[in-house]
């Protein structure tokens, strides 16, 4: 698959326009129903868009919280489980991050193809979360991963 930087920026942009849309509507309707013209429409957009950042921040906190809590140990036994499994070799001494250990799997000639189809599918788990922007979530199976390597 061929990634061109400037379509996945405009792309970005589009997406990012086109999620505006309910809010310039909100915003709108609190314009039109205080009578504040443009500058209600403007102050009616930022509250919303501080709004949406605070819920956002909000969310993230308890998310963390509970993945640090619950979610981590869980996550890292069940991989761990799964590794051992589906019979995935030991880790090199040193490796980068797990992305680096499944790729050295998934394009390793010596493992066999069974397992290095399942490496593939979990760096595309990963390649996912990244493309469709879950980066927390991205970072906490990550770690979960890195936990069930040790």
């Amino acid at each position: 698959m061929v990634v061109i930087e400037k379509r996945v920026e405009r792309t970005m942009l589009m997406t990012g326009l086109l999620a505006l849309i309910p809010e310039a509507i909100i915003a709108w309707i609190i314009a039109t129903y205080t009578a504040s013209g443009v500058v209600g429409f403007i102050l009616a957009m930022l509250a919303l868009l501080c709004l949406y950042v605070l819920i956002w921040i909000k969310n993230s906190l308890w998310m963390w919280l509970m993945y640090w809590v619950a979610g981590r140990r869980k996550i890292s036994a069940g991989v761990e489980d799964y590794f051992i499994q589906n019979r995935f070799p030991r880790p090199a001494e040193y490796v980068t991050d797990i992305e680096d250990y499944l790729g050295q799997i998934a394009n390793g000639q010596q493992h066999d193809c069974a397992t290095r189809v399942k490496a593939a599918g979990d760096l595309g788990i990963f390649g996912g979360l990244k493309l469709g922007q879950r980066i927390q979530q991205s970072l906490q199976l990550k770690f979960a991963y890195e936990d069930a390597l040790l």
